[in-house]
């Protein structure tokens, strides 16, 4: 799949499957996880924490992850979910969060679905609220 078709399908299906997925796990008005995900971050670390994720369910639970560590960027920051065009950069050719506005590295990206992964290999329990406070932190400071 050539990346602006990769791009329009995250695009187009971050939406539904962060609101099925909240839904799923009976989050309070779920749909608002696409204009407040902040609001969500201490609901998913609770379901998280004490998760051992089978390999069947792996790629499925980083997608979901993924989605929401980039949709909590993106709104956190005021950044947009984009393809890394950058060449040499470790991200290059990956769909990618960036062009932050509110950071004053407006290079600054990150590959969300990296940290999902490395976030559901970390040992338990595991915290997404630290995670997510370490990357605010690094982003911050970039």
């Amino acid at each position: 799949m050539d990346k602006k078709k990769e791009l329009d399908t995250i695009l187009n299906e971050r939406m539904p499957v962060l609101v099925e997925f909240f839904t799923d796990l009976e989050a309070p008005q779920a749909y608002a996880v696409l204009t407040d995900a902040e609001k969500y971050v201490g609901f998913l670390d609770d379901f998280m924490k004490n998760q051992e994720v089978a390999e069947e369910d792996f790629q499925w639970i980083v997608t979901r992850i993924g989605y929401f560590i980039g949709e909590y960027l993106v709104q956190k920051f005021q950044g947009c979910w984009m393809e890394n065009e950058t060449p040499g950069s470790r991200t290059f050719d990956r769909i990618v969060t960036g062009r932050f506005s509110r950071l004053s590295n407006q290079s600054a990206m990150v590959d969300p679905f990296e940290v999902a992964v490395a976030f559901v290999h970390s040992s338990i329990p595991c915290s997404l609220n630290q995670l997510l406070q370490e990357l605010n932190e690094e982003l911050a400071g970039a």
